[in-house]
């Protein structure tokens, strides 16, 4: 309603995280098209003989191919204006394997670690960027300026050993470092950009309890302590009555509610033989306490459904009394 006080349980970034690492599994649509539009500038390296590679290598006088950098006057569609934008990040993510160096960049082009432009942006201007590896070769004291720097100089020590990588038959070829098998997929690549690495979280068990929707989402913020007791109103600055509605205790967080109540303790006393439930191990955190009962319990898909319920319907009882005095 207009005029009514919202209240934001969780942050943006955090719900947009895979399932897997703590968050919803919400794409985070910025990221997602980063990595759709990464996917055409991969296309344009890997897939030369298509109607996409032809028809913008002669848009735009092959401004994205191997050896010729970005036309970087050339504007363009704002579709374009978006893939020059991200081929900087395309170049990190993407290494070459040299066979014979035709159809790599030496400069833009990432062959040994990261492109050599990152390091010497000011000696380098048209058409000495448009240069091929194989073709730096003959003019390589040329190219860069002496004396230079330990990475530098580095570069140049490791040159040989790509040459010989270079002598092989066939063309270069690409990889993406965001994937196993050195091929591009979209999920992999949003997952890098998300910085969500591949860490399960402990949070990870309750997506596979059988309950309905709400329960899960409701035991997902318990487990992040964003349920709405009177001490997380109280944290907010929105009104509320203070004290535990079902046992009259000066103050309700998630630990005395669904852990520390003699009300709620009364109930889990009432399961324990049932579902074989231990005693809570925990009493200064709601959330390792449901987490290690739940970590005893993931073989047993039953038992986890009827602890999981038993948490909804403390919640329930808990609005019953607060809302309808019941």
């Amino acid at each position: 309603m207009a005029g009514k006080q919202k209240v934001h349980l969780m942050a943006w970034n955090r719900i947009c995280l895979p399932k897997a690492v703590g968050g919803l599994g919400i794409k985070e649509l910025q990221l997602q098209n980063q990595a759709l539009l990464l996917r055409w500038i991969w296309k344009l390296y890997t897939d030369r003989s298509s109607l996409w590679f032809l028809a913008t290598s002669t848009l735009y006088s092959g401004a994205l191919i191997y050896a010729s950098p970005l036309t970087w006057n050339q504007l363009g569609s704002f579709f374009w204006t978006d893939l020059r934008t991200l081929r900087p990040l395309f170049q990190l993510s993407a290494r070459v394997h040299l066979h014979m160096g035709f159809n790599t960049s030496f400069w833009f082009d990432n062959w040994v670690g990261r492109p050599l432009i990152f390091m010497h942006k000011n000696h380098v201007k048209p058409p000495r960027a448009r240069i091929t590896f194989a073709s730096a070769m003959s003019s390589l004291p040329q190219l860069i300026p002496r004396p230079c720097d330990m990475e530098t100089q580095w570069v140049i020590d490791s040159i040989p050993s790509h040459l010989e990588t270079a002598g092989g038959g066939g063309g270069d070829n690409i990889f993406w470092r965001w994937s196993a098998n050195g091929f591009f997929f979209v999920s992999s690549t949003y997952m890098a950009l998300s910085k969500a690495g591949k860490t399960s979280s402990p949070h990870n068990i309750l997506w596979k309890i059988q309950t309905p929707p709400n329960i899960k989402l409701f035991l997902y913020l318990l487990l992040n302590d964003k349920i709405l007791t009177q001490s997380q109103l109280a944290r907010r600055n929105i009104a509320f009555t203070p004290g535990c509605s079902l046992c009259n205790a000066l103050m309700e967080d998630s630990l005395h509610l669904f852990v520390m109540c003699p009300y709620v303790r009364e109930l889990w006393n009432i399961l324990r033989s049932s579902l074989h439930l231990q005693q809570f191990s925990n009493s200064h955190s709601c959330k390792l306490s449901l987490l290690q009962t739940m970590q005893r319990f993931k073989d047993n898909p039953a038992s986890l459904v009827y602890f999981a319920t038993a948490l909804w319907a403390v919640w329930i009882e808990r609005n019953n009394k607060v809302f309808r005095a019941s």
